[in-house]
């Protein structure tokens, strides 16, 4: 068995026989589950201080000082861990090396057996006076070490030269202490416990390991093959698994990457926007940018945390693949093999049952993809206007829905949302199940609610739901709808039209002249609208002041935010039906009214202008940032038109002209903040959708009225 050793000592690095808790040499080491060893006092010492923690409260686990996996503590606490014979074999090995290089380079030998430093007269150059027993480890003179090669137990030990020791000619041998077991002095370990799985002395098969008390016993060297072939049978799945984690890391990084490299081009996004307004929004730069890094940053720390998860579990296969090959190689090491044995097999297991976590990788890169700079106007533009733009951004998003949709709007952070009708049954008041596409959800009171328990519930009683659609980013990258706000408690078809606040509350408006308001929950919205009113149209201004068109009593109403009624205008003949007005500093609304026309009033109701032209049969409007009016209008044979226009009723530019829509009625949207932006609606049903549009670059720059 002395071979072994020395085998083993030439491939030991220093971290297999250093503490890394104390930095000294292993002492009683203990092995956790991660396949770490730490000195038995190193590992009593960090429960302890857990103990002494007043945040920590058990000693149930311990967590590893180098990679930090817990490891679960039995009521025998860290004398319950699996003691490392290998590193200890390791490090008596070494220090008696180290004690046998001493001893052999010092200047003065001493024969370790009669104790005389010098052999008298038989001393000669060809015949050097000590020599050495590679298997005794001690320094024998010339007399000595003749008797000892005449003895019956020492004849076959064999005899070098000191000097050739010296030279490397010859190896040094090491005695092998590993047989002896830890709890029974001068008892070797000859038994396997395959109960226990560890290794055993004849004395521990009468006391702990007793057949009696139902462990089953084989000799050591019988069990052995069984250990090498199972640990076989999981080495190539073993290394199949850290291939896996080693691909999966390759795209952790590769993400990084692309975060880090989103990070840039947002950054450089916002800085571009800042430049062009350098002189008033200066101070707005480092707090965006903040956001938009922190939200990188978050992301990465995602990918880090997620990196350092995998690259755990991929060290764990590779450290099991490591130390199982090099046990496996060495033939005589049967104590160390079998005494590694259940470690081993545990963290192979452990390691084939990982798997990637690809959904998390998924998900942040989701969540980096969705990150863009959305440009906020600080006030209205006014001045230079272009002439003859077209639209240069154009996108088309769709609505899975069953009808709809009946009107969109652009929130204030310039995401798009959209009232629909989805399929859904009702069972008991207040409880509603909602059929999207293949999948059954569960709400109540609008709002999702144990989704897994209802998902397989069968859907009966089929009707009509109302729901908000609302893309999850703003525009331009608004390209799906995928955020839904239920309602509960309103039948589509008695919705009419809605408009949004600055805190991402809606105000909703029925076909019998009610307001509803949706925030957390959907109630009606408390206001003093006279009785006798109607409501066609909805608009909001940045002070959240509502504006309602009641085009039966030729009246607009401004409501406060609180319901309460702010003014109310008599338009004379008008029956207002659309309506906009400037989101900054509204001093003029506009209304559309019959026959086709688009009328501009002051604060007081007088019509300052009308804009109007025979092709038009219907129209809808709307107005952006930069108070220009949108005009949509379609003609005889149902082809949509959209233009911009002043408030003076100039017009601007066309945006696009005699398209053909499957949808023949006219929905706007016209986003009231950030970059100028339109959406239509172009078709309706199961197959909605919604075009998105922005402006071109200004050919020619003309001053307006």
């Amino acid at each position: 068995m002395a071979s072994s050793n020395t085998n083993l000592l030439d491939s030991v690095v220093s971290e297999e026989v250093e503490c890394a808790i104390c930095l000294n040499k292993l002492d009683t080491p203990r092995i956790l589950t991660c396949l770490h060893s730490f000195c038995e006092k190193c590992l009593e010492k960090c429960v302890q201080n857990r103990k002494d923690d007043s945040s920590q409260s058990g000693n149930s686990t311990l967590k590893c000082a180098l990679c930090n996996e817990y490891t679960a503590l039995n009521d025998a606490g860290v004398r319950g861990l699996r003691l490392d014979f290998r590193a200890t074999r390791l490090v008596e090995a070494l220090q008696e090396k180290e004690t046998q290089q001493l001893k052999l380079a010092s200047s003065a030998h001493r024969c370790e057996t009669c104790g005389c430093t010098d052999s008298g007269e038989t001393a000669s150059k060809e015949k050097p006076p000590f020599t050495y027993c590679r298997e005794c480890c001690q320094v024998l003179c010339q007399r000595c070490s003749a008797v000892h090669a005449g003895l019956r137990m020492t004849r076959t030990h064999t005899v070098a030269n000191i000097s050739d020791l010296l030279n490397g000619k010859v190896t040094i041998q090491t005695k092998d202490h590993s047989m002896l077991c830890p709890k029974h002095a001068d008892e070797k370990l000859k038994i396997f416990c395959v109960t226990c799985l560890e290794p055993v002395c004849h004395d521990c098969t009468l006391i702990d390991h007793n057949r009696e008390q139902g462990h089953q016993l084989q000799f050591l060297k019988d069990f052995v093959p069984i250990i090498r072939e199972e640990l076989s049978s999981r080495q190539e799945e073993v290394s199949e698994k850290s291939e896996e984690f080693s691909e999966f890391l390759h795209l952790v990084d590769e993400l990084e990457n692309h975060a880090m490299d989103k990070t840039k081009k947002t950054s450089k996004s916002i800085q571009n926007a800042i430049v062009e307004y350098i002189s008033r929004v200066e101070q707005v730069r480092l707090p965006m940018e903040k956001v938009a890094c922190d939200y990188l940053g978050e992301k990465i720390k995602q990918l880090n945390q997620l990196r350092k998860k995998t690259q755990h579990i991929k060290s764990l296969a590779e450290k099991s693949l490591l130390l199982t090959q090099q046990m496996m190689e060495n033939e005589q090491d049967l104590i160390g093999l079998a005494s590694m044995y259940k470690s081993l097999r545990e963290a192979m297991d452990r390691a084939i049952a990982e798997k990637p976590d690809e959904q998390e990788l998924e998900h942040i890169r989701e969540s980096i993809d969705h990150l863009h700079y959305h440009v906020t106007h600080l006030d209205a533009k006014v001045g230079n206007v272009a002439v003859g733009c077209r639209c240069t951004e154009r996108s088309t998003s769709s609505v899975a829905c069953n009808n709809g949709p009946k009107d969109v709007q652009f929130t204030r952070d310039g995401r798009i949302s959209a009232i629909v009708q989805v399929e859904c049954i009702g069972e008991g008041q207040g409880t509603v199940y909602v059929k999207y596409g293949t999948e059954t959800l569960y709400t109540y009171g609008g709002y999702f609610n144990n989704v897994q328990r209802y998902k397989q519930k069968a859907v009966t009683n089929l009707t009509m739901f109302a729901a908000i659609k609302q893309t999850s980013t703003s525009f331009p990258n608004c390209t799906s709808f995928s955020w839904t706000r239920w309602l509960p408690t309103l039948q589509y078809g008695r919705i009419g039209c809605f408009t949004s606040l600055s805190d991402h509350r809606f105000i909703i408006a029925t076909t019998d002249a009610k307001l509803y308001i949706l925030g957390d929950t959907l109630g009606e919205f408390s206001h003093g609208l006279p009785d006798t009113r109607s409501i066609s149209a909805l608009a909001t201004d940045n002070e959240d002041n509502i504006y309602i068109t009641d085009r039966d009593n030729h009246k607009i109403y401004i409501l406060r935010s609180d319901g309460n009624l702010k003014d109310t205008l008599n338009v004379g003949d008008i029956s207002p039906t659309c309506i906009a007005v400037p989101h900054l500093g509204p001093d003029v609304i506009a209304v559309t009214h019959e026959p086709a026309t688009v009328s501009i009033l002051d604060l007081n109701g007088n019509t300052l202008c009308s804009i109007h032209n025979e092709e038009w049969k219907k129209v809808a409007i709307g107005c952006d940032a930069d108070r220009l009016l949108y005009i949509l209008w379609s003609d005889q044979n149902h082809e949509k038109t959209l233009q911009r226009y002043t408030f003076q009723g100039v017009q601007v530019d066309t945006l696009f002209e005699k398209e053909s829509h499957s949808y023949n009625d006219l929905v706007l949207a016209v986003s009231p903040t950030g970059a100028s932006a339109a959406a239509v609606v172009t078709t309706t049903g199961a197959d909605g959708k919604v075009v998105t549009m922005a402006p071109g670059e200004k050919p020619s720059p003309k001053t307006l009225p």
